[in-house]
Parts: C-alpha cells; sequence; structure tokens
C-alpha cells in the first residue's frame, strides 16, 4: 500500500513538473516598405520664349536676355536625377518658309539655382552651363543639371519643388559664351520666323 502510495505521489509531482513548463509560441507580422519612384518637372513661367528682330541694332548685337526671356521651372524627385536640354531639330526652321534656316548656335542660355539645392552641393553644373552662355545643341546627351552623388560626391540633388528651382535665361545672337559669333547681321538670314522645340529631358541618373 505504501508503494502504491508512493507511485502515486511521485506521478503527481512529475506532473506538476510537466505542466510547470514554460510554453512558447511564434507569429509572423511581415513588414514591407514600398517606395514609389517621385520624377516631376513643373514648367512655372516661360514656356514659350519668341525673340523679335527689328532694328539694325538688334542685328548687330542681338537681343541679350531679360527677364521677358527667361524659363523657369521646379523638380521634385526622391531619387538622384539629371536634367537634358535640347533642340527638336538641327537647326531653326521657317515659318513662312520651311526651306530657310537659322543655325542653332545663335541661341544662347544659361542657368540658375534658386532654391535650397544649390550649384557645388547638391547640383553639378555638368559642362558649365551656369558660368556662361551656352549654344543651343540639338543632342539628347547636353546635361545641364546633375546630382553631386553622380561624380563622386556624397549630396543629393533630391528634394521637393523648394529645393530644386531653376531659371533658364535666354539670348539670341549675341556672340556671348559659345554661342556663333558672327552676328545676325552678317549671317544675311531672310526675313522670316525661326522655331524649333526645346526639349527639357529628366530622369533618374542612372537613366541618362
Amino acid at each position: 500500500m505504501k508503494k502504491i502510495k508512493a507511485l502515486f505521489l511521485g506521478l503527481v509531482l512529475v506532473s506538476g513538473t510537466l505542466m510547470a513548463q514554460p510554453v512558447a509560441d511564434r507569429a509572423v507580422v511581415p513588414v514591407a516598405v514600398t517606395l514609389n519612384q517621385i520624377l516631376r518637372m513643373n514648367i512655372i513661367d516661360g514656356g514659350h520664349i519668341e525673340f523679335v528682330f527689328n532694328t539694325i541694332t538688334n542685328y548687330e548685337q542681338g537681343l541679350a536676355n531679360s527677364a521677358f526671356y527667361d524659363t523657369q521651372f521646379n523638380v521634385a524627385a526622391s531619387m538622384p536625377w539629371r536634367l537634358n536640354i535640347y533642340s527638336e531639330s538641327a537647326t531653326l526652321v521657317g515659318t513662312d518658309d520651311p526651306g530657310l534656316t537659322m543655325s542653332l548656335d545663335h541661341v544662347g542660355f544659361t542657368i540658375s539655382a534658386t532654391g535650397n539645392n544649390t550649384f557645388g552641393q547638391e547640383l553639378v553644373d555638368v559642362s558649365t552651363y551656369n558660368a556662361a552662355s551656352s549654344a543651343l545643341l540639338s543632342t539628347a546627351t547636353t546635361t545641364v543639371v546633375g546630382s553631386t552623388s553622380s561624380f563622386g560626391g556624397t549630396s543629393l540633388n533630391t528634394g521637393d519643388v523648394d529645393d530644386n528651382i531653376f531659371t533658364i535665361n535666354w539670348e539670341v545672337g549675341t556672340g556671348g559664351g559659345n554661342t556663333n559669333q558672327t552676328s545676325l547681321m552678317d549671317m544675311g538670314y531672310m526675313a522670316d520666323r525661326y522655331v524649333t522645340n526645346v526639349f527639357f529631358e529628366l530622369a533618374t541618373s542612372s537613366d541618362l
């Protein structure tokens, strides 16, 4: 009888020990972060630029830049970006007579940054378009603004429309910078309205 009681007591103790062991469980909660690429450009002002030559002085000296000949735009980007500016056609083409053409390099421009991101810090002026008037080109590889991070630096040109604000200063026939040094007077162009479309191409640094 004592053996039975001892056995029963032993079973109770063993059972109590088993029930006292901690029980572990595990649940899984997936956590995901989705980054949608933001790359947006907005022309604020100066979406149509018109130069009118109506005096001999205009023909001889060209039309210099003024606020009337400015294009303002901004960029919002979540990744480092570059901006290309180039002409749709290899020359300016006459409106009344499409057989008439004018060399693109009479058209010059500089670019300035007026937002929180600045040249020499977050922004790279790839070909000194910020320093002197540069001739308009027809090649799509004309990069005018880049990110410092794409050229060995650590700063990014990412940001919102307050960070990336720019002004393109246009001029024609002045001979400034690397534009055509020959005046329109000496070129002998026929009277017409010469036009081209200028593309602003925005893309991530890795895409251009």
